[in-house]
C-alpha cells in the first residue's frame, strides 16, 4: 500500500515520509549513542564539537538532514524527469536505505550524501550547454566538500569524471575547472592546519588512517546510493 502511495505522486506523501522514516529512526531517539570523535574530517568534527554533548539534538539533526535529503534527491529525479512520471519513490528508497542500523546516528555520511546530491544536480545541470564551467567547479567543490565530512567520498571524484564523459563532450579545460574545485575546499583546510603547525596530524590522523583501516569500500558504497550517475539517469532518458 505504501508503495503504490509513494508512486502516485500523492502529496501525503510529503507527511508520511518523515513519519515512516521516524518510526525507522525511533531507537536512535529513545537510546541515542554518543558518536566517536576520533579520526574525524574537519567539517564534521566542527560540526560534532557543537552536537556531542546533545546526543539526542544530534540524532534528531541527523534524521532531519537524511529526510531533506531524500526529499532533495526526489526533486532530482522529477525536475530532470529520471522517470517516466513524478513519484516519491526515489526519496523513499534513498531514506530508507541511509536507515541501516549502522547509521542511525549522527553519521558523517549524512552530511557528505547532501553534497552529493548537491554535486549530482550540478552535473546534471550541465547537459546540452555550450560551457559549463560553473557547474563542473560546483560538482568538484560539492565533491570536495563532502570528503570533508567523510573522506572515503574522495574516491567518489573517478565518478565526476566519468559523468562529464556521459554528459558532455570532451573539453579538457571543464576536467581540470572540476578538479581545482575538488581542491578548492582543501587548499584552506591545508592552510589552516599548516599555519597551526599541524599538518602532519591531518595527514596521519586523517587521511593516512582512512586508507590503512579498511574502510574505504564501505563509504564508497554508501556514498554511490544518492547518485545514479550511471544507467538510466545518466542518459536522461525522458528529457527532451
Amino acid at each position: 500500500m505504501f508503495i503504490k502511495l509513494f508512486k502516485s505522486n500523492s502529496p501525503f506523501s510529503i507527511v508520511l515520509l518523515p513519519v515512516l522514516m521516524a518510526i525507522c529512526w525511533a531507537h536512535a531517539f529513545i537510546y541515542p549513542t554518543a558518536v566517536n570523535v576520533d579520526h574525524c574530517m574537519p567539517l564534521y568534527r566542527l560540526v560534532l564539537s557543537w552536537m556531542q554533548p546533545f546526543p539526542l539534538i544530534a540524532a534528531i539533526l541527523g534524521f532531519v538532514l537524511m529526510v531533506l535529503t531524500g526529499f532533495l534527491y526526489n526533486y532530482i529525479v522529477n525536475e530532470h524527469e529520471f522517470l517516466p512520471k513524478r513519484t516519491y519513490l526515489p526519496g523513499l528508497f534513498y531514506c530508507l536505505l541511509m536507515s541501516s542500523s549502522s547509521l542511525l546516528q549522527f553519521h558523517p555520511l549524512l552530511f557528505a550524501n547532501f553534497f552529493i546530491v548537491l554535486m549530482l544536480n550540478s552535473l546534471i545541470n550541465t547537459y546540452r550547454k555550450n560551457t559549463a564551467f560553473n557547474g563542473v567547479f560546483e560538482g568538484g567543490l560539492f565533491l570536495g566538500i563532502a570528503s570533508l565530512f567523510y573522506f572515503p567520498i574522495v574516491f567518489l571524484l573517478p565518478v565526476l569524471l566519468i559523468s562529464l564523459i556521459v554528459l558532455r563532450p570532451f573539453i579538457w579545460r571543464e576536467w581540470l575547472i572540476a578538479i581545482l574545485g575538488f581542491m578548492f575546499p582543501y587548499i584552506y583546510v591545508i592552510i589552516f592546519y599548516f599555519w597551526n603547525d599541524s599538518l602532519d596530524f591531518f595527514w596521519n590522523d586523517r587521511v593516512v588512517y582512512f586508507l590503512l583501516n579498511g574502510k574505504l569500500y564501505y563509504g564508497c558504497y554508501w556514498g554511490f546510493l544518492p547518485s545514479p550517475l550511471s544507467g538510466s539517469a545518466m542518459g536522461l532518458p525522458y528529457k527532451n
